[in-house]
């Protein structure tokens, strides 16, 4: 059974709601004929839709430009939270705890040095910024994972 549609007038929220949609959609719009015209001139890096929009691509036919625009910004947007919920989750970590923060860069400084980053290859030798990384997730982990539990509690 789905929702009962709501006339708008007691449902405010809708009017937001659909702008909020609009503009999003106008957004995945340009953004995807900004991507046609770097393709056309050359200047396109390799991306999701650019691969897309190529020639060489499987056709694109059962699909208007409109789905296509909404099916590769969908992409980006889960790509944006599931990187920045962690990333933000990080930085607020170190900040309330900078003792932490001070023995994962003083690890990572003894492992990598200051002129490079770590690599996959230096997991081992770091324990502390694993840990520390790890625990990040599992105070705020970045989809819920506790929805059905939190959902049915009194």
């Amino acid at each position: 059974m789905g929702l009962i549609p709501l006339p708008r007038c007691i449902s405010p929220w809708k009017k937001w709601e659909k702008k909020r949609h609009d503009r999003q959609q106008e957004w995945f719009r340009m953004s995807l004929e900004d991507v046609k015209t770097r393709i056309r001139e050359g200047r396109a890096g390799p991306s999701f839709a650019r691969t897309y929009l190529e020639p060489s691509s499987p056709s694109t036919a059962p699909f208007n430009f409109n789905e296509v625009a909404s099916t590769l910004g969908m992409l980006s947007v889960a790509a944006v939270y599931t990187l920045s919920s962690p990333l933000q989750t990080f930085i607020r970590t170190a900040v309330l705890h900078p003792q932490w923060y001070i023995r994962v860069q003083d690890e990572v400084d003894e492992v990598c040095g200051e002129e490079r980053t770590p690599e996959v290859q230096d997991t081992p030798r770091l324990p502390v910024l694993r840990a520390f990384i790890k625990e990040c997730l599992r105070w705020r982990p970045p989809i819920p994972i506790d929805v059905e539990c939190s959902g049915t509690r009194g």
